[in-house]
């Protein structure tokens, strides 16, 4: 494949930033059960409903510019081996719960907003309700704040 662009590139066309360079977009794929946002290069990925023989559910990926990707978090562990990924983690009424042990075998319902988008800021919002062994629900929500050089997140339960 690099051979075939090698064929048809065009030197005449100058290097510029790509759009993971510039950032400014989130989105996210439902049946990947993904989403995804990018701030100046700074990139998030979190699993909403991972399959827990390959990830956990919650944030599993931070990229930053300039930094070598395996220092960041850059996936987490399967749930089946013990769940890691950052972030949520909330009390159920007799014990405290960590949202990465959620897999895709119990009941993870989530809603997605973004509230901010441009290149050099963006505010996500993640709404979680999260049901175990077909007991209460647990609600709670996110916030996300994505800086070119940092990540804010902050929780509430409701």
């Amino acid at each position: 494949m690099l051979a075939t662009a090698y064929y048809y590139a065009n030197d005449s066309i100058k290097e510029g930033p790509s759009p993971a360079d510039i950032g400014g977009f989130a989105f996210e794929i439902p049946d990947f059960h993904k989403i995804f946002v990018n701030v100046a290069g700074m990139y998030l990925e979190i699993e909403t409903d991972a399959d827990p023989h390959y990830d956990s559910t919650g944030l599993t990926r931070i990229h930053a510019p300039g930094v070598e990707p395996l220092i960041m978090p850059t996936a987490g562990s399967a749930e089946k081996d013990g769940s890691l990924a950052l972030g949520l983690i909330y009390y159920d009424g007799q014990s405290w719960f960590n949202l990465s042990s959620v897999g895709y075998l119990q009941h993870v319902n989530y809603s997605f907003h973004v509230m901010t988008m441009n290149t050099s800021y963006a505010a996500i919002h993640i709404d979680w309700n999260v049901s175990q062994a077909n007991q209460s629900y647990s609600l709670f929500w996110q916030e996300y704040n994505i800086y070119p050089d940092r990540v804010e997140v902050r929780q509430i339960q409701q």
